[in-house]
């Protein structure tokens, strides 16, 4: 059965349901048809980094105020990191290996057993993916519904055009379009979590992918002489052994997730700590007003 078939049959669909919708939407699902992968290609980065330009050209504006600056930066790293996230992963010729290798991986399981090991740890990888969505639309959601909040309390032009949860210049009347910015904006925001979210859901099931394939190779080593036979072959080949085979798969499969995800997290990391550091000054920086701390 081809791979692209299999994400299509039965169960297996909804084992992967969620994880192919967000990679859909974001054309990275291997297997769209041309349109469709760069038409969503297009929405998501026009969508996403859009919002880049107008931050780009607020940082030249101000660039000589370095407590505005640094205003800017958190925001700035976040569309950055996200546009490179994406990009890095678009181009990644393993995320392809690693979903052909899921499909052939299901069904070259031998028994009942195996594939109920296999089916705990995705369907575990849902709940899992779930509780991330959650998290992560939360955290998303009080982002976006800071600006509002503060628009309440604003009492003049200068507040309100600080509400913006986005410092951005496009050359026109902020006051007069701060309506369609704000949209813009949260626009942008969603766009961002969308992307985030289709590539930790990606990892969550790669990973949990992976620990049902440790937990099958040691079913069948628990279980390796429970089956009386007496035609057993002493001299059997190791390409002939089915728990090598899955071992083999197994870090083949390890190694596609590593050169996948391994580089870009430690990227990520060290500008999630620099964007922390520059979230904390800036707190210091606007100890003395609350409005401008949050």
């Amino acid at each position: 059965m081809k791979s692209s078939d299999f994400y299509h049959k039965g169960d297996y669909k909804e084992y992967y349901k969620l994880l192919q919708f967000f990679m859909r939407i974001c054309g990275l699902w291997p297997y769209q048809s041309f349109f469709a992968k760069y038409f969503f290609i297009t929405m998501t980065i026009f969508l996403s980094e859009g919002i880049l330009v107008g931050q780009l050209i607020e940082v030249i504006q101000i660039r000589t105020d370095l407590n505005e600056v640094m205003d800017c930066i958190p925001n700035l790293l976040i569309s950055i990191i996200v546009g490179i996230k994406f990009i890095g992963l678009l181009f990644n010729s393993e995320k392809k290996k690693c979903i052909d290798r899921i499909a052939e991986d299901w069904q070259d399981l031998s028994s009942n057993a195996e594939i109920e090991l296999l089916k705990a740890f995705t369907v575990q990888g849902q709940k899992l993916a779930f509780v991330y969505l959650f998290h992560a639309s939360f955290t998303g959601f009080m982002f976006l519904l800071q600006s509002i909040v503060l628009s309440f309390n604003s009492d003049n032009s200068t507040n309100i055009i600080s509400t913006v949860p986005y410092r951005v210049r496009y050359g026109i009347d902020i006051e007069k379009y701060y309506y369609e910015i704000l949209f813009h904006c949260y626009v942008s925001g969603f766009s961002h979590l969308i992307i985030l979210s289709s590539i930790n859901l990606i990892y969550i099931s790669f990973i949990q992918h992976a620990c049902g394939l440790f937990s099958v190779i040691g079913y069948q080593l628990e279980h390796i002489g429970n089956e009386e036979r007496l035609d057993v072959d002493l001299n059997i080949k190791r390409v002939d052994d089915n728990n090598y085979h899955i071992a083999l798969n197994l870090r083949l499969f390890s190694e596609f997730i590593d050169g996948s995800f391994s580089v870009s997290y430690l990227f990520n990391l060290g500008l999630f700590v620099l964007i922390l550091a520059v979230s904390g000054t800036q707190v210091l920086m606007h100890s003395d007003q609350i409005n401008e701390a949050v």
